[in-house]
Formats: structure tokens, sequence, C-alpha cells
């Protein structure tokens, strides 16, 4: 068990994908607008940059979380799914920053890791 969690963990660090907030929120804005253009404006980015931020969350999942035609977006069935569990850590972080005094930085290295926060 814990050696999966390493391999799992190693193909992330090897392909340099790691999930990250920004691409949930870009979920998030796409799966509520089903417009890659109104979800980028909702967001004030481009919409380039929300269609990078979603291949790469699919790329990483390893699944389609949207049906894309030249006219619609729809949410396909792992889509739906991954809902829950997006809109519960977008959720969490949150409430960790409301919760956290202070900042709190962690620094990811293929080595180590480390967490650092400022003292009061």
């Amino acid at each position: 068990y814990p050696y999966s969690i390493f391999i799992i963990y190693r193909k992330c660090v090897w392909k340099g994908a790691f999930m990250n907030t920004v691409q949930l929120e870009c979920y998030m804005a796409v799966a509520e607008n089903l417009n890659f253009a109104r979800a980028a404006e909702q967001l004030h980015i481009t919409q380039p940059a929300v269609t990078h931020q979603i291949n790469s969350l699919e790329a990483e999942l390893d699944v389609k979380l949207f049906r894309r035609t030249t006219r619609t977006v729809e949410l396909t069935a792992p889509g739906w799914v991954f809902w829950g569990y997006a809109k519960d850590i977008l959720a969490k972080t949150a409430q960790a920053k409301t919760d956290l005094p202070g900042t709190l930085k962690i620094k990811y290295s293929l080595l180590s890791s480390d967490a650092t926060a400022p003292l009061s």
C-alpha cells in the first residue's frame, strides 16, 4: 500500500503534474457556465488559459470531464462525479485559509518536502 502511493507520487512528479486550486476553479467555472469563454470572463483570465487548465486536469485524472463540440459543452459522467470532489476541496481550502493564522507555505521537490510558517 505505501509503495503504491510512492509510485503514484513519482508518476505525478515525473509528468510534472499536480492538481491545484486554479485547475479546480477553472473546472467549477466551466461546469457552472457550460461555456469556456464565459468561465474565462468569470475568472478574469483568457479562454486558452482555461482550456489549458482543464486539459492538464483531465490528463492528470486520465478522464474526460467535459464532452465538447463546437457549439456545446456538457459534463461527462466522471465530470459529474468530480463535481462533488472539486466543490469539497475548494471549500476545505477556503476554510483552511480562514482558520490558519498567518501564511503556510509548502514546498515540494523530488527529494524532500518541507513546510514553513512565519512565527508570530
